[in-house]
């Protein structure tokens, strides 16, 4: 048998490594992590109180958009404005 090592787009690895035996079937295959993959555990950033200074930072760059739910998008970003900012961009351009 042989080992190959082939790229793949699909994966989120690097490469995948194929085993193929002397029929030319592949019999094996293993991903192979990249460099730069992110731990499977990483702990989520604490939550930041959610403050009247950072719904009204956030409501000057959206006037549209209500008090309720830019504090929605805020709490369920655990207090990160600049995720919250991301997440209403996405919103209205939808």
């Amino acid at each position: 048998m042989k080992s190959v090592v082939i790229r793949s787009g699909v994966f989120k690895s690097k490469a995948q490594c194929v085993t193929i035996d002397r029929t030319s079937h592949v019999v094996g295959c293993t991903a192979v992590p990249s460099q730069s993959a992110k731990p499977a555990q990483q702990q989520p950033k604490p939550a930041k109180p959610v403050t009247d200074e950072d719904v009204a930072i956030v409501k000057d760059m959206f006037p549209d958009v209500e008090v309720e739910v830019i504090k929605s998008v805020l709490e369920a970003n655990r207090g990160d404005k600049d995720a919250t900012i991301n997440n209403l961009l996405t919103m209205q351009g939808s």
